[in-house]
């Protein structure tokens, strides 16, 4: 399969971040040793049941008690201070979660593990987290712009954050969301029916087809996104890509904001496939995508590699395309 017809840019948007070198990784993260075979480490295997009790009645369950408990008196503010303290209080909560796992994490909420193109950084975890925000909303917004597009809709949404930032940032009119965990799409409808915001959100599973059809269902002019959710699984076992194509009203622009496993030689791209690999993630996004186009199904508009890691060794990449 020739890729070189595509215009891949290795991009690098580091704030007020440390770099520091790969041989110094270790000091903030236990992945350097463990992809580099010095640590053993494998996955614990689990089934689909086991995943979603931990994240739906563990840590979606723990964001909607927050967000119940949220003063009154906050929640009375304007829609837009409201969502930005509310989301506040979510990063300040992970990074509080950092600090007291230090000996797991190996890294404090001050300094934290970044990458960003092929380089690393340490710093604030929850300046972190806004710089990776700020990545998708920047690049959403041109896209929009260009394209001329008012509704934004996101598979594998979690608590909607990348929504609700995108809507109150952007030219947006509407969003919808799809996720797997009820409580996570509890939260997010809460959000959106007290703040009021134009959004619904709705279970939604990527091994079941109808649920595309249903979220996207009289939309016309869209914005499809993901963002760290085709991480993890397997496209082809389910046919994703495929079923945005086969939609009756396919989006007008699809962007992935995933880590994706290059095919370069580089040292970032080895230890990235590596830590994918280990962690049982996506390994064939990029080469579905690439498939698709060369049978002539979708025309890709954009490729940047690695643009911000919040996770290290599991950056932030974007891939931009239409179907044809």
């Amino acid at each position: 399969m020739n890729n070189t017809s595509v215009n891949e840019k290795t991009t690098s948007n580091n704030p007020v971040f440390r770099q520091i070198s790969f041989s110094e990784t270790g000091n903030y993260s236990p992945w350097s040793a463990r992809l580099a075979e010095i640590e053993k480490w494998e996955k614990t295997e689990r089934n689909i049941e086991e995943v979603l009790k931990e994240y739906n009645e563990g840590w979606y369950a723990s964001l909607l008690k927050l967000w119940q408990d949220f003063p009154a008196s906050a929640q009375s503010s304007s829609s837009t201070a409201v969502i930005q303290r509310f989301f506040y209080q979510v990063s300040k909560h992970i990074a509080e979660e950092v600090e007291r796992n230090k000996q797991v994490y190996r890294s404090s909420k001050e300094n934290y593990l970044f990458s960003s193109g092929d380089e690393f950084f340490i710093g604030d975890l929850m300046l972190g987290q806004l710089t990776h925000q700020n990545v998708i909303i920047d690049y959403v917004d041109k896209q929009i712009s260009k394209y001329n597009l008012r509704t934004i809709v996101e598979t594998g949404c979690g608590t909607g954050i990348n929504l609700f930032y995108l809507y109150l940032y952007l030219n947006v009119e509407r969003i919808r969301g799809g996720e797997i965990c009820s409580n996570a799409v509890e939260l997010a409808n809460q959000i959106s029916k007290q703040c009021g915001v134009p959004g619904e959100f709705s279970p939604f599973d990527y091994r079941e087809k109808t649920d595309l059809q249903n979220l996207t269902k009289e939309l016309d002019e869209y914005l499809l996104i993901t963002c760290h959710s085709i991480e993890q699984i397997q496209v082809r076992d389910n046919g994703f890509i495929e079923n945005i194509l086969s939609l009756p009203n396919p989006p007008k622009l699809v962007i992935h904001f995933e880590p994706i496993v290059w095919d370069d030689d580089s040292m970032m791209s080895r230890l990235c496939r590596r830590y994918a690999e280990k962690n049982k993630y996506n390994l064939d996004l990029l080469e579905t995508i690439y498939g698709c186009r060369d049978e002539g199904r979708l025309e890709i508009l954009d490729v940047q590699k690695r643009c911000f890691g919040l996770s290290a060794y599991n950056p932030t990449s974007i891939i931009c395309w239409r179907a044809k």
